[in-house]
C-alpha cells in the first residue's frame, strides 16, 4: 500500500492519538479513535466500490482496495485490543491470524 494511500495516513494519525490517549487513561478517546479508522474505511470501500473494479477488469486496482481496508481493519483491531480483547482476537482470526 503506497506511504501516501489515505488509509495508510489516517491509521498512522489515528493510531498515535489512540496510543497518547491510553497513556493518559482517556479510554473513550482511544475508542474513538479506532471506531474513526473504521468509519474512513468504511467511506472509502464504498466509494472505491473494489467489485466493481473487478468487474471492469480492473483487478489490480481492486486488490489494492480491498488490501487497504483489510490493513485498517487490522489496525483497527490493534487500537481496540486494550479495551475489547475478545473482539480484537476475533477480528484476527478473521483475517487470517492466529
Amino acid at each position: 500500500i503506497p506511504q501516501e494511500h489515505i488509509l495508510r495516513t489516517n491509521a498512522r494519525t489515528l493510531a498515535e492519538r489512540c496510543s497518547s490517549s491510553y497513556e493518559s487513561l482517556d479510554f473513550r478517546s482511544a475508542g474513538e479513535a479506532a471506531l474513526e479508522l473504521a468509519r474512513i474505511g468504511n467511506k472509502y470501500m464504498d466509494e472505491s466500490a473494489p467489485w466493481t473494479l473487478f468487474k471492469e477488469g480492473k483487478k489490480e486496482q481492486g486488490f489494492v482496495v480491498l488490501m487497504s481496508i483489510l490493513e485498517s481493519v487490522r489496525i483497527a483491531a490493534v487500537m481496540l485490543k486494550p479495551m475489547v480483547p475478545d473482539l480484537s482476537l476475533k477480528i484476527y482470526q478473521q483475517l487470517g491470524f492466529s
